[in-house]
């Protein structure tokens, strides 16, 4: 017994599958999925400030002297984003040790990241081209 990807299709058109609703359904979940790991990895660069002590942190060269923990968080995220999409404006930047391991991996990781992403989307196109 054998059932190839094209017969499932096949088959599942019949029965009211609908090819788009699962792509964008797929897409949804990956950005949830995304959003939830973003924010755990803000959480996890805040905690790792706060450990190795406040005191020439980034968050005492960002911001200003009136902080609130929102304002924290942002900034976090914001650089966060900043150093997976290899952006890096400057506007923060890491000066205790333990902060420039962390953003190391977070390089490292943003690689990782890009090249997943180019490969699936290439793969898609190619199999959208195929159908």
């Amino acid at each position: 017994f054998s059932y190839s990807y094209k017969d499932f299709i096949t088959n599942s058109k019949l029965y009211g599958y609908n090819k788009d609703f699962h792509t964008f359904s797929s897409i949804y979940v990956i950005f949830v999925q995304i959003i939830i790991f973003l924010h755990l990895v803000t959480l996890i660069h805040i905690c790792i400030t706060n450990y190795s002590g406040l005191k020439n942190s980034w968050i005492e060269y960002s911001l200003t002297p009136l902080i609130t923990n929102s304002d924290v968080y942002i900034t976090s995220f914001y650089f966060i984003l900043a150093s997976i999409f290899s952006i890096g404006y400057g506007d923060i930047s890491s000066f205790q040790i333990e902060e420039k391991v962390f953003n190391i991996f977070l390089m490292v990781f943003g690689i990782f990241l890009y090249s997943l992403s180019v490969s699936m989307l290439s793969f898609y196109v190619y199999q959208t081209s195929e159908d």
